[in-house]
């Protein structure tokens, strides 16, 4: 799923995010460090009490060091198009400068 969002990201011309870019004990599956975003897959593994419950500590560890996280589900990855959206979105409501107008998506 990290591939698919990458293809989406490349395919609407939005900048490369790193890859498995750590974060103190963490690995973030994509970030864009110099705005201090994350996105993250949520698979089915991610519904289970424990699973969620290590999700919240690691997104309260990352939002104490001024990171958001975007997490994308499997109905949005599977839809290119609305994932390149919401990461646009996200990269321009932080300012980033390298997150050029996607008329295309419109």
């Amino acid at each position: 799923m990290k591939t698919r969002t990458r293809i989406a990201i490349h395919r609407y011309g939005l900048p490369a995010p790193e890859l498995q870019f750590p974060v103190g004990p963490f690995l973030l599956d994509l970030a864009y460090p110099h705005i201090r975003l994350a996105i993250e897959y949520d698979g089915r593994d991610h519904r289970t009490a424990e699973r969620a419950l290590r999700d919240l500590r690691r997104e309260a560890y990352l939002t104490r060091l001024g990171w958001d996280v975007l997490r994308l589900d499997a109905a949005t990855v599977f839809a290119p198009r609305a994932a390149a959206i919401r990461i646009h979105r996200e990269l321009v409501a932080r300012g980033a400068a390298d997150a050029a107008p996607l008329t295309a998506l419109w």
